[in-house]
């Protein structure tokens, strides 16, 4: 699409959405904007969007998301890589897949990292639900007529939390049919639908979860000695690569992948003041890390936990590896190695930035 034609159709949208509300295109997301977009719109449907009366859930969200502050990624169209939606375009499609489809919104936070699954329940276990706060997602993977049909691993609605009582009853609004502030308990009890249902969680990323970081490891912080807070590197000198004018701060360090053998390690250290849950979480630059499968190893109070990050879909972005309890001091570590179980030497391994953000 012609760029000033999409400019001038994007203007007429937020002519038809209140001021208070207008999205900014960064890779961002302002939770309260998103939460007050949708308790808006909850029962009566913003009129500059599509509605689609029987099926309008995961539309409604996406607005919701919009306003938040997501930008827009291009796509081809039946594509889990993609989200956006053009109004008026005409010949073109108005939105792709991941913008209106519950299993295709699902994928996309799975590959895009705009958010994390923490967990999942259904109504006689519920699981880890009263983690989420106000503009996170919940996606349902219901049973249909009190049989396993449809129970099939696919996403069938999409809610989005907008209130959090202080007794920690979530509640959450959506489309079709359109409620707002539902006890998600509720939705899960619906004799209709949610009773033979699966639940799926996902905390919503946001700058704020970065700047609210207590400990701070650059890869620029070199420790004296292994065992010391900072970032310490292990391996041979000469394979480790600086890059400057890139990452966080304007510097990062790559090196080449391994099969399976392993020579460089990074190791990040934090000194934590506090015993406490931390989420914790690696900003991926846009340059030098094209390995699918970088190996993080997250050393807890709890033990060693393995999380696989695919570095070559991330845009100067931070990633999470999840909350975890740590002790005070500098016991925990994150440790990023070499071997990533693809063809040695031909991807790229990126080390830059790790931050501990406390979590409640």
């Amino acid at each position: 699409m012609n760029a000033m034609r999409f400019r001038w159709l994007w203007a007429a949208l937020l002519l038809c959405v209140p001021l208070s509300c207008v999205p900014s295109l960064a890779r961002t997301y302002d939770k309260g904007r998103a939460v007050a977009y949708a308790q808006q719109y909850a029962q009566n449907p913003n009129p500059a969007f599509p509605f689609y009366s029987d099926n309008d859930c995961t539309n409604f969200v996406s607005q919701a998301l919009l306003v938040g502050g997501w930008g827009f990624e291009y796509a081809p169209y039946d594509s889990v890589t993609g989200w956006y939606f053009v109004p008026g375009a005409g010949w073109l499609n108005p939105q792709d897949d991941c913008w209106y489809n519950a299993d295709y919104l699902f994928h996309f936070l799975l590959y895009s990292n705009r958010g994390v699954l923490i967990g999942w329940g259904n109504k006689d276990n519920p699981g880890n639900v009263g983690a989420l706060q106000p503009g996170d997602l919940i996606f349902a993977d219901w049973y249909k007529n009190g049989t396993q049909v449809g129970n099939d691993g696919r996403m069938d609605h999409a809610m989005i939390v907008t209130k959090k009582d202080a007794d920690g009853t979530v509640r959450v609004s959506y489309h079709s049919i359109n409620h707002i502030d539902r006890p998600i308990r509720e939705v899960m009890n619906d004799p209709n639908t949610g009773q033979y249902g699966r639940y799926f969680y996902f905390r919503m990323h946001t700058q704020l979860d970065v700047a609210q970081a207590t400990t701070v490891v650059s890869e620029s912080s070199t420790a004296p000695y292994d065992g010391a807070a900072g970032f310490f590197r292990h391996g041979t000198p000469r394979y480790w690569r600086d890059a400057w004018g890139v990452g966080d701060g304007g510097h990062m360090l790559w090196t080449w992948n391994n099969a399976s053998s392993t020579d460089n390690v990074g190791d990040w250290r934090p000194n934590l003041a506090v015993d406490g849950f931390y989420e914790v979480y690696v900003f991926i630059p846009r340059l030098h890390g094209t390995t699918a499968q970088a190996r993080y190893q997250v050393y807890s109070a709890d033990g060693r936990t393995d999380v696989v990050v695919n570095q070559n879909n991330i845009y100067d972005a931070w990633a999470s590896l999840g909350t975890h309890w740590f002790n005070s001091g500098t016991g925990g570590l994150v440790r990023l190695a070499d071997a990533t179980g693809e063809r040695g030497i031909t991807k790229q391994i990126a080390f830059d930035t790790a931050v501990w953000v406390p979590r409640n």
